[in-house]
């Protein structure tokens, strides 16, 4: 039974060839990486601004209650 020995690389041209697959490769899966940590950071910046926005909200409305419930509580002590 005979066992296939892979055959040397030859030549420099044909070294050459297969690590520039090599480093195409890597560049490419670095580039992927990054888009998609670009792509789930924009969600959570856009997740974190509706949650601020949401909290503006309730508290722009919380101000004019507490104002309307000092009055209150101001007028009770003064009868009081």
């Amino acid at each position: 039974m005979s066992l296939l020995v892979p055959k040397p690389i030859h030549g420099w041209r044909a070294f050459w060839g297969e690590v520039g697959i090599i480093v195409l490769g890597v560049l490419i899966a670095l580039g992927a990486q990054q888009a998609v940590e670009a792509w789930n950071w924009r969600s959570e910046v856009a997740d974190l601004r509706d949650s601020i926005r949401i909290e503006i909200n309730r508290n722009l409305w919380t101000y004019p209650y507490r104002a309307e419930q000092k009055r209150c509580v101001a007028r009770r002590l003064d009868e009081l």
